[in-house]
């Protein structure tokens, strides 16, 4: 879920930094949830319930990053869109006006 941002950073937009910030928080959630309940239990034996929530809170990460890295990911696929869309129009243009797509005018 990590590389897919990472190897679309040098388009330089912002889609791919959403998507790196959700697989982030999804990873964090992941990774972090049962570290910090393992760390709060034995640190706080008394509130057994704050180590519970503390674990909870940071498994909520994982569904919240995952929504984040979608909306980076659909913007993605938008942007994709528009590109082909803008790509196809301008074909268009080129071949109304009978001129090759490598710059040479038919015979």
């Amino acid at each position: 879920m990590i590389a897919a941002p990472i190897l679309l950073m040098r388009e330089r937009r912002v889609n791919s930094w959403i998507m790196l910030v959700g697989s982030a928080l999804s990873v964090t959630g992941n990774v972090g949830g049962p570290f910090l309940k393992d760390q709060l239990f034995r640190s706080i034996r008394d509130d057994q319930w704050i180590a519970d929530n503390v674990a909870l809170a940071s498994n909520r990460l994982v569904p919240l990053g995952s929504l984040i890295f979608a909306i980076g990911l659909l913007l993605h696929a938008l942007h994709r869109r528009r590109l082909t869309a803008r790509i196809v129009e301008l074909e268009m243009i080129l071949s109304s006006r009978n001129i090759d797509v490598n710059g040479a005018s038919p015979d």
